[in-house]
């Protein structure tokens, strides 16, 4: 199940516009962004790449199905951002909607 998957981790990344999942896993973000759509611009998505370099969590919450903001994903919304996650994480769970990513050995 999807909250099995970050139990423990001591923080997480979620690159959702779902803000309901904070509550739900009871975990705090390991970036200074708690909903990912409040990195949108250069500036703060460079922060954001810098901010989940820098977390020791393994996982990313990628992907929900309950809420898209202004019908715009965060795959175009933080393109920059999507990009870099792209290139260093890999599927480690996908269920109902929700994707959680992990971070590739290298």
């Amino acid at each position: 199940n999807f909250k099995k998957k970050v139990v423990k981790e001591k923080c997480f990344i979620n690159f959702t516009a779902d803000n309901s999942i904070p509550y739900l896993i009871k975990k705090p973000s390991c970036t200074s962004y708690i909903l990912a759509y409040l990195a949108s611009g250069n500036k703060l998505e460079k922060k954001y790449i810098e901010d989940i370099l820098n977390s020791k969590s393994k996982f990313i919450i990628y992907k929900s199905p309950n809420y898209v903001m202004d019908n715009i994903s965060m795959f175009d919304r933080l393109k920059t951002v999507n990009s870099f996650i792209k290139k260093n994480y890999i599927i480690n769970y996908k269920n109902n909607g929700f994707i959680i990513l992990e971070k590739k050995i290298n």
